[in-house]
């Protein structure tokens, strides 16, 4: 049976209360320490209540204890949380959900690392989510631009921004975001100037913003804070996922970016100006609906020539612990992808003009549809890069790679396709993530569909 013993401030006043269960003897014969759990009453409970929630407290602890869900183990939140992400990696966890773990704990580890699991309460966590919501949280309030023209340097020194990105081990976006005079973080200048001979002072300066963290990044702190204590239960250290018991803030729902019809016209058309290779690459994105990094991990020996098909079954990514490096895809589930002939034929003639190409520089023919400068795969954050100044060039709206997914799904939900044939098609592991992303779309198809049962079986009748 469970023992119950009071605990009390130097006024004498009762402020918690210690559940002890006998916990057995070792070997020989010495007394293992209790399990123990510490219960603090809500405020406004009267007495009675108290005893009542009390002792209900301890036969859920001293049942919990008996079936070996308790852990007699108090390990602080820091501990822990770092054990979960390194079990997750050793399970296969994506390296870039690892690094994105990593880069959040950062800033959950300074308000809540101290704290034992078994102390955390859900006012740790709306606390720590209200001082995040505050201003200067946000890392990048400190951001670097360049105090010299960076693009001007490449030119002087015979280096294309690719060569510099790969040089500092940076992405090529980076360095273009320096040489059009963009702000990116300060550990990234650092890198290029590094790799340009100097120091951050000799090629930028520091600008400071007071922008705030948005609610989906706090509510992102939430999730991966869930996540570790779902872990904890699980393996009996505490009793239930506490960030059920805290409240994070709403996001609200933004509708995502899809290009209208005359905006596809206008880029296919400014496009018909562009080296073949990007039109391929911008092609291939809008043609499938496919995530960026699934068309630069599109190798030739899986484009099916005869069924005008292709096999995505890689993804390239980039994080900064790990570079760009090739993964499976997001939902572990490689998939085909029918295409039309127009974009077959276009990928032969790229085929043919980039083998000629690296032929001459007396390299291997690519492995890749999506090559970079030495015949490797792109880097996967080249076509982010090239499209904003591909959009800049032309005039049109700003570009981002995921739109085309977008434009996709919202064209072929208002061609009344099947839920099922585009969840598949964009490579969603459950048709409920489908559902959920384009509701909006939907909801508008199903008053479509009314409007036709109307105009079919009851303006006849009227």
């Amino acid at each position: 049976m469970a023992n119950i013993s009071e605990r009390r401030d130097k006024d004498g006043n009762i402020i918690s209360y210690q559940i002890r269960v006998f916990r057995g003897r070792d070997a020989s014969g010495k007394r293992l320490k209790d399990y123990q759990l510490t219960w603090k009453p809500a405020p406004g409970m009267t007495p009675r209540q108290v005893k009542k929630e009390l002792e209900r407290q301890a036969t859920l602890f001293e049942e919990a204890c008996r079936n070996g869900q308790v852990s007699i183990e108090k390990p602080t939140f820091e501990k822990y949380a770092n054990y979960v992400i390194d079990l997750k990696q050793r399970n296969g966890a994506k390296a870039k959900t690892i690094s994105r773990y990593r880069d959040i704990l950062s800033r959950i580890i300074p308000e809540l690392g101290p704290i034992k699991l078994t102390d955390l309460r859900a006012e740790h966590l709306n606390r720590f989510y209200a001082k995040l919501a505050e201003p200067g949280q946000r890392r990048d309030c400190e951001r670097a631009v360049a105090s010299t023209n960076i693009a001007a340097w490449l030119t002087r020194n015979k280096l294309s921004r690719a060569k510099l990105a790969a040089k500092a081990h940076v992405s090529p976006a980076s360095v273009s975001t320096a040489a059009s005079g963009g702000t990116f973080s300060v550990e990234t200048a650092t890198k290029i100037a590094e790799a340009m001979g100097g120091s951050f002072k000799d090629y930028f300066k520091v600008v400071r913003s007071n922008d705030t963290l948005s609610a989906k990044t706090i509510v992102e702190h939430h999730r991966l804070i869930s996540t570790i204590l779902r872990q904890a239960m699980k393996e009996g250290l505490v009793l239930y996922n506490l960030a059920e018991r805290a409240t994070p803030p709403k996001v609200p729902k933004h509708e995502m970016q899809a290009f209208e019809i005359a905006d596809l016209e206008a880029i296919l058309e400014a496009l018909q100006t562009e080296p073949l290779k990007w039109q391929v690459c911008v092609q291939l994105m809008i043609s499938t609906g496919a995530r960026r990094g699934e068309i630069m991990g599109l190798r030739w020996s899986c484009v099916d020539w005869k069924n005008n098909r292709l096999y995505l079954s890689e993804n390239r990514v980039y994080t900064p612990e790990t570079g760009a490096i090739s993964t499976t895809l997001k939902t572990e589930e490689s998939r085909y992808v029918t295409v039309s002939p127009a974009i077959m034929s276009m990928l032969w003639e790229w085929r043919l003009e980039q083998m000629e190409h690296f032929s001459k520089l007396n390299i291997p023919a690519p492995l890749y549809v999506m090559t970079a400068e030495g015949g490797g795969p792109m880097h996967p954050d080249s076509p982010t890069d090239w499209l904003d100044k591909f959009s800049k060039r032309h005039g049109l709206p700003h570009i981002h790679p995921h739109a085309f997914r977008h434009t996709q799904a919202s064209i072929l939900i208002a061609e009344h396709v099947d839920i099922l044939t585009v969840s598949k098609r964009l490579g969603h592991k459950k048709v409920s993530t489908t559902l959920d992303i384009y509701s909006h779309l939907l909801a508008k198809s199903d008053a479509e569909a009314s409007d036709k049962i109307d105009e079919l079986l009851y303006q006849k009748q009227a």
